[in-house]
């Protein structure tokens, strides 16, 4: 009866330790980020390296990050920094944010900046791409992301500069749904750069199809990206990473 008891605790117990080893990250941003499900993606890609995010999003569609400074398009982006206990929170402007909006840009990202410090977190400024049909945006998207984390002393996850690597490099690989959200493809890039980046681990064993099975067994499809696709992104994440 005892050994039985053991058994069947066990799960609940594996469970209860992987949730208080967990990281804990809040994504902030918009259609940039929830595109293709990425925070989960991210989230997944880590989970078969063995190790455990807990991921949560407040990533409304089009808004800046004054948008949800301000609480606009119910973003709950503050009450989530102040209310909960977050290790990292990856943050990003609307894509237009750093060529029409300086001002905005660098202010509210130095307000989220402070509050995510304050509470304790780290926070990771996430670069966004260059529209597929203006690729010179990214001088700069670049620019101004890397000045203001320079500025906070704020680290900067350069997906933005990989994407136009990317590009540069193997233009057939469409990166884009559309002129400017990401591809399946896309996405993966996204999720891989963060990966990288966040945890520091080699990315050479991760694979492109990233699958995960639920107690009944069903089973959900996060990535399909092919293997000649996924060597070429772990290249040049590498490169930049």
């Amino acid at each position: 009866m005892r050994n039985l008891l053991i058994i069947i605790l066990f799960p609940f117990f594996c469970h209860s330790q992987d949730a208080k080893s967990a990281k804990s990250v809040l994504f902030i941003g918009n259609s940039f980020s929830f595109y293709w499900n990425m925070p989960t993606l991210f989230e997944k890609i880590a989970e078969s390296e063995g190790i455990i995010f807990d991921v949560h999003s407040a990533t409304e569609s089009g808004a800046s990050l004054k948008d949800h400074w301000y609480g606009e398009k119910k973003s709950q982006a503050v009450e989530l920094i102040k209310n909960k206990s977050w290790d990292y929170v990856i943050m990003h402007d609307h894509s237009l944010a750093t060529i029409n909006k300086l001002e905005d840009f660098r202010t509210y990202g130095t307000n989220f900046c402070e509050i995510v410090k304050e509470s304790g977190a780290e926070p990771i400024l996430l670069m966004t791409w260059a529209y597929s049909s203006d690729i010179n945006m990214i001088n700069t998207i670049s620019k101004q992301y890397k000045l203001l984390g320079k500025k906070l002393n704020v680290r900067v996850c350069p997906v933005g500069e990989i994407f136009n690597l990317s590009r540069t490099i193997k233009p057939e690989i469409n990166l884009f749904s559309d002129d400017k959200h990401p591809s399946p493809d896309g996405s993966y890039l996204v999720a891989l750069s963060l990966y990288k980046f966040i945890a520091g681990n080699s990315i050479k064993n991760v694979p492109g199809r990233i699958i995960t099975t639920n107690q009944i067994g069903k089973k959900t499809y996060h990535s399909f990206v092919k293997n000649d696709k996924v060597e070429f992104f772990k290249n040049i994440i590498n490169k930049k990473i």
